[in-house]
């Protein structure tokens, strides 16, 4: 069981990032629209019910995402290895794929509660 190939670490990694912050923004959501902090696309900025709403649906689909990521690289860790190149790329692409799904599901929402 190699504990550093790079699928691991990197799969691993961003879900507990994607926890922390989805906790984070749980409990702690920005309170005013601002440009520095939060989930901010023109949508979830219109006012601010939006962005409070926006904030809300955001941190839960982060935190469930890293959840999955988590147990993903954790899995991970009993495939046989292909490769830390391979591995590699398989792991920043999942990576993308999540914040995409994050976006797509939060804007969805958005357009769904409010037009």
């Amino acid at each position: 069981m190699d504990y550093f190939n790079p699928f691991t670490l990197i799969v691993f990694s961003t879900g507990l990032v994607f926890i922390i912050g989805g906790r984070w923004m749980s409990v702690r959501p920005p309170a005013k629209i601002n440009h520095l902090v939060g989930y901010r696309t023109g949508r979830s900025m219109v006012g601010q019910e939006e962005w409070d709403f926006a904030q809300l649906v955001s941190a839960a689909r982060m935190e469930r995402i890293g959840w999955i990521e988590c147990m993903i690289g954790a899995f991970w860790l009993v495939v046989p290895g292909v490769g830390p190149i391979v591995e590699s790329l398989i792991a920043t692409m999942g990576v993308i794929a999540s914040c995409v799904l994050l976006i797509v599901h939060t804007e969805n929402e958005l357009k769904n509660r409010f037009g």
